[in-house]
């Protein structure tokens, strides 16, 4: 499972789930790389946030969404959106809104 954190909060031995990438598009750090305090200036340097790290926390299982549930959170985004997806980019992060909305939802159920 994915957790989204501050650089500020990078410990040593923290898994890489995703690259890091900067603003051209050039991979700083690849995924799966093991992270250490040293990293953080990197990451400072070019301006970079959060990163995307492993997680092996329980109470963050995976867990299997219906195909009913994510139809569903797909016509609540659509209703929400005021733009269509142009490019790779907007369309994942159409699917994330999507995902998380279902996750959401099902976590209310």
């Amino acid at each position: 499972m994915a957790k989204v954190i501050s650089i500020d909060n990078i410990e040593d031995g923290m898994i890489l789930l995703e690259p890091v990438m900067n603003n051209y598009g050039q991979t700083l750090i690849g995924a799966g790389a093991t992270l250490s305090a040293k990293h953080k200036n990197t990451f400072k340097t070019w301006n970079i946030l959060t990163v995307i790290i492993q997680n092996d926390d329980s109470e963050d299982e995976e867990f299997a969404i219906s195909e009913e549930l994510m139809e569903l959170a797909r016509i609540r985004i659509k209703e929400r959106m005021k733009w269509e997806p142009r490019n790779q980019f907007e369309n994942e992060l159409y699917d994330i809104g999507v995902y998380h909305l279902a996750r959401q939802m099902s976590r209310k159920q």
